[in-house]
């Protein structure tokens, strides 16, 4: 059967088909995995209480005694819901329960939890393939995904979130579902009596606080924000910030010199930055946008080697790795003041059509240099003249 999706999957979380008591739940989200096979047990045992309705196997279990799976009527029945539930854990992919395809049970749903399956794994063809059988994929979740989550669990909880807060939340999640919960988890009993959780809230919970701070600090410096560097610095001065926290200057640079590459071949930088994958906060577009107007490729690989030295003298002297840091962050904040003056110049000669050092010369730009060319020398036929006009006088 092919894998649910969307409206269907979650109709089928609700209440598992009973045409296919096999179920195979997979993906390198395992704890969306998780989330989704507890769900899919609750809806089958249903309000019962009954220990013996779920019986749970491991991969080498199912793979050394495949008779094991419950192919006929068994003793763990759940007499309320009268349908009994075996789990199973597959460590074992390679695993083929090809008893279970032949004769399904007709009183247990089975469910086959998985680790990253490729299409062409045995199991995940059996399970895609028999009538009886659905296979659900379980990948991180997208930025859609997580909105929904975050909306559905705050309003659950009688919640409000602010718009800035939502998108600092999903720039922080993702990489696991059950990872993803206990972050809003955490969030939820901070803003708890509040009615609203907000931007700040965000930012207190987090568990990367000074890595935001550092992000802020690090697009200052790219953009010649100078007071702003020296505000973040007095902020992160509290944090005891770690040596390798100038991983994330090198990070961005290296982002950046990816990037210059198509800004140079003529892209818009704000074009760029919006096709970016995966795309940086919202707050952070406009200055990786400017950034990338004043950085060019080569100025990016000069910036590159200034972190690099930094670095080094970080890990050589890591008392001294706050000063370094910051050294570091005003030396590139002053670089892209000076980056940013000269681009601001060459975009001025391009909309004014002044020759550049390395461009032919425009049409407009003779123009230009030609009226220059003549008021030079109206002008020193002028003195010529009253020069000649005292001399003859005397």
């Amino acid at each position: 059967m092919t894998t649910p999706k969307g409206a269907a999957l979650e109709r089928f979380l609700q209440a598992p088909d009973p045409d296919t008591p096999l179920v195979l739940v997979f993906g390198p989200d395992t704890g969306l995995v998780a989330e989704r096979t507890r769900a899919i047990i609750a809806a089958a045992i249903g309000t019962s209480d009954d220990p013996f309705a779920i019986v749970q196997l491991d991969g080498d279990a199912i793979a050394s005694d495949p008779p094991a799976w419950p192919t006929k009527p068994t003793p763990y029945r759940c007499l309320a819901a009268a349908v009994p539930f075996a789990s199973a854990s597959v460590a074992a992919r390679s695993c083929r329960p090809r008893s279970v395809f032949d004769q399904p049970p007709a009183d247990a749903i089975i469910v086959i939890e998985a680790g990253d399956l490729k299409k062409n794994a045995p199991i995940r063809r059996r399970f895609e393939q028999a009538r009886a059988a659905v296979a659900i994929a379980c990948y991180p979740d997208t930025g859609q995904d997580l909105e929904k989550l975050i909306d559905r669990e705050f309003a659950e909880a009688g919640l409000a979130i602010d718009h800035d807060a939502r998108a600092a939340l999903v720039a922080q999640l993702g990489a696991d579902r059950l990872a993803s919960r206990a972050e809003i988890e955490k969030l939820k009993l901070y803003a708890m009596g509040t009615g609203k959780v907000t931007h700040a809230d965000v930012v207190a919970v987090s568990g990367d606080a000074s890595a935001i701070m550092i992000d802020e600090v690090v697009d200052a410096a790219m953009t010649g924000r100078l007071a702003a560097i020296d505000h973040g610095l007095a902020r992160l001065a509290g944090t005891g910030i770690h040596p390798s926290a100038i991983t994330a200057i090198q990070r961005h640079t290296q982002l950046l010199h990816r990037l210059s590459a198509d800004v140079e071949n003529g892209r818009r930088a704000s074009a760029v930055v919006e096709h970016l994958m995966p795309p940086p906060h919202f707050k952070r577009k406009a200055a990786v946008a400017t950034a990338l107007e004043a950085w060019n490729c080569r100025r990016l690989e000069r910036a590159l080697e200034l972190v690099d030295e930094a670095q080094l003298d970080a890990r050589q002297r890591p008392e001294m790795a706050f000063s370094l840091i910051g050294a570091l962050l005003f030396r590139l904040g002053r670089a892209a003041t000076r980056h940013a003056a000269a681009a601001a110049r060459a975009r001025w000669k391009v909309e004014t059509g002044f020759p550049s050092g390395n461009a032919k010369t425009s049409e407009s730009a003779q123009t230009i240099l030609l009226k220059r060319s003549n008021d030079r020398q109206k002008r020193s036929r002028v003195v010529k003249h009253r020069k000649n006009e005292l001399t003859s006088a005397r």
